[in-house]
């Protein structure tokens, strides 16, 4: 065959190719239509080269291509008119080069119609890719963002270029959010922080989205097998759904999909491209209790939440605050001079937490199962117990006694404290230490003040080395690493040991049996629009 034979037989092949895929072809599909590396180079010198001749050649095939070239002024200035009519919106990432999920992309279209919601789709570039910037041309017709938005006053899409292969794709933005408000980040992970801001203020959060293409982030080059790897491990098929109460406030909460369907669930809803179906929970994992400082509002939202998706199992993390016996305000005379006599009675903070589960439980008989997760609180009891100061005590030594020498027999401080005020501790699981609880995969059974080696207050990225996946509390902050989830938590803001910026939560999380989760924040007393 004849060199221009060949030439045109590499150019037919290509546009070819480019119809199908509607995106330049990778290396590998490529040599499996017959055209090697060599083959391009030696005709046309570069994949570029090769791109530019087949667009002279065939200008049409071309026409449904996303790059930067389809971005112009008037395509941008039309998506911010679009985004006015909506205040719903499900946010996700493609990878440029990679191919779109299609089953997910037909469900999150299935929801948006159903929801009247305005999919928006992000950019993410993988620096491996063999055309650079372009897009999966199926989703031509969609929004693409590529300049900031603001959904509202508190709310921006932030496009910082960004790398789908960025191990932690919220790097360096912690100072931005500072500065700006809460940002939503092109990546195919999910993250999420909260960033302090003020002493009074709401703190903005930083989340990444998770995405619409598959993972594939395959490359010949040796030096980029690694971060591949990695990348293709954390890869998540998901999305954010945002709700827009007004011009300041903002719902939001995450969606994972299930890679072979592309079928998944928000609020309890199931979608599975054509049809929807109710599914309960297998857990709820409420924010940090603290029975005594929780607040009105999250007590009502809490119980609309459960009302709603009726979980199977509900997680109880510091349900017993402690200030009844908290070492740390042991030797503050003039703040525990304030306390009314509830508040220095163990027996009568004990109540308290028997009056909580009691009504609980008789709002919410769908919940099966009740489990109260050993937490640093709890401890706080087990510490005085230890100490021995009980003693010099005149309203909590003949309690501390009897709990005292329950403990000395191995048992729970505040699981026998409550059986002793009558507590009905049917459907009520306590869990020690060291007790393990997972679901679908999930440890839920671990409160999150405990680390490696018995690490204090560890970070998620302390947790993860640990657990793996887990969703835990303790820090009433959520945040999101990968598979490790935080809740915040149920108490009021202040509770006078958190003075200054805080970056506290109420928030809560949902498991399924599917293993996808959701983190579910009170704003002002709603969860939703």
């Amino acid at each position: 065959m004849s060199k221009n034979n060949i030439k045109n037989k590499i150019l037919e092949t290509f546009i070819k190719l480019i119809k199908e895929k509607k995106m330049t072809p990778s290396r590998s599909e490529l040599h499996k239509a017959g055209i090697t590396q060599d083959m391009y180079r030696h005709h046309f010198k570069t994949i570029a080269g090769l791109k530019e001749a087949a667009r002279q050649k065939d200008p049409k095939a071309f026409e449904q291509m996303i790059d930067e070239t389809v971005f112009s002024p008037k395509i941008l200035k039309k998506l911010k008119g679009e985004v006015k009519k909506y205040n719903k919106f499900v946010i996700t990432t493609a990878v440029t080069g990679m191919s779109v999920h299609s089953a997910f992309y037909k469900n999150l279209k299935f929801y948006c119609e159903k929801n009247n919601a305005k999919l928006l789709i992000l950019p993410s570039t993988d620096p491996a890719a063999i055309a650079g910037f372009e897009i999966d041309g199926g989703l031509f017709n969609e929004s693409i963002v590529v300049q900031d938005l603001a959904l509202n006053d508190n709310l921006m899409i932030s496009t910082f270029k960004t790398s789908a292969k960025q191990i932690n794709p919220l790097t360096g933005l912690r100072r931005m959010g500072r500065r700006e408000r809460s940002m939503i980040v092109a990546s195919p992970k999910q993250f999420l922080e909260y960033v302090p801001i003020a002493n009074d203020a709401m703190s903005h959060a930083l989340m990444t989205t998770g995405a619409i293409t598959k993972p594939q982030y395959h490359t010949e080059r040796y030096m980029s097998l690694r971060t591949a790897y990695i990348a293709e491990l954390d890869h998540k098929l998901g999305a954010i759904v945002v709700e827009l109460q007004d011009n300041k406030t903002f719902h939001f909460r995450q969606i994972q999909a299930e890679y072979g369907t592309g079928f998944f669930i928000d609020n309890g809803i199931y979608y599975k491209i054509n049809k929807t179906t109710s599914i309960r929970p297998e857990a709820l994992v409420l924010g940090d209790i603290h029975v005594g400082s929780l607040s009105g509002d999250v007590i009502q939202t809490t119980d609309d939440i459960i009302s709603t998706l009726k979980p199977k199992r509900v997680f109880l993390h510091d349900l017993f605050d402690g200030v009844s016996c908290n070492p740390h305000a042991s030797a503050q005379y003039l703040t525990r001079a304030k306390f009314t006599l509830s508040q220095l009675s163990i027996e009568e903070e004990l109540k308290l937490v028997k009056e909580y589960l009691t009504e609980m439980r008789a709002k919410h008989s769908c919940v099966e199962e009740w489990v109260i997760v050993r937490s640093n609180h709890d401890l706080f009891l087990d510490r005085l117990l230890d100490s021995g100061d009980y003693i010099k005590d005149p309203i909590n030594s003949k309690i501390c006694h009897k709990l005292a020498s329950l403990k000395l027999d191995g048992k729970m401080p505040l699981q026998e404290g409550l059986k002793l005020v009558g507590l009905n501790v049917s459907k009520i699981k306590f869990l020690s230490i060291n007790d393990s609880y997972r679901i679908a995969g999930i440890e839920h059974g671990v409160h999150g003040h405990l680390g490696l080696n018995g690490q204090r207050n560890p970070g998620n990225s302390s947790l993860e080395i640990a657990y793996g996946s887990g969703t835990f509390a303790h820090s009433h902050s959520a945040g999101i690493l990968r598979d490790i989830f935080r809740v915040g938590t149920s108490t009021e803001m202040r509770l006078g040991y958190n003075n200054g910026a805080s970056s506290w939560t109420n928030t809560c999380c949902p498991t399924y049996a599917n293993g996808s989760r959701q983190l579910i924040n009170d704003i002002n007393g709603k969860w939703r629009i």
